[in-house]
């Protein structure tokens, strides 16, 4: 029997020792591999949103810089529209060649040409025959420039019988905005 209770004796020891030594492994190696691995998925996780933070920002920029490539080139396309404080000679030239074109007289009544600011407005007298009058409108229409046509008044020409009847004015006040160059 006293065989026996060695036998216990030593399997609880045995036992015991195994379970101090698994208990030592378990507090030493396992928990800090576990608080490691934790601490390295919290660090991999901020490390992930911060590069996911980082490339929003930099698609961003890029979506931005190519917005900005676009404006550039459609800004280089309508400088051809934009009407430019000095470039007053080649409005008044543009306006002539038309009327020349179109076989009408044109006067230029009232303009701010001189000293121009922001708009540049022209009041326009136009007479000729009434489909050069109207040919001559729509080319003023589709000149480069954004004309506003502000008032336009179409009227007969004529005033005897004896008179051409095809004659009309036309009486036009414009606004152009200009720019500086």
């Amino acid at each position: 029997m006293a065989n026996k209770l060695n036998l216990q004796k030593k399997t609880i020891i045995i036992l015991t020792i195994f379970l101090v030594v698994t208990i030592i492994i378990i507090a030493t190696v396992i928990l800090p591999t576990i608080t490691y691995i934790k601490s390295l998925n919290r660090e991999t996780a901020d490390l992930k949103r911060y590069l996911e933070k980082k490339y929003e920002v930099n698609h961003s920029l890029l979506n931005s810089k190519q917005k900005i490539e676009e404006i550039k080139n459609s800004m280089d396309e309508y400088q051809s529209y934009i009407f430019f404080k000095g470039e007053e000679l080649k409005l008044i030239t543009q306006l002539e060649n038309l009327s020349n074109n179109f076989q009408v007289i044109q006067t230029i009544n009232s303009s701010n040409l001189d000293k121009p600011d922001e708009t540049i407005r022209l009041s326009i007298t136009i007479k000729g025959n009434y489909p050069n009058v109207l040919k001559y409108l729509t080319a003023l229409e589709k000149q480069n420039y954004f004309l506003h046509i502000k008032n336009l008044r179409l009227s007969p020409g004529f005033s005897s019988p004896s008179d051409n009847p095809l004659l009309t004015v036309l009486n036009l006040d414009l606004i152009l905005y200009a720019s500086r160059p």
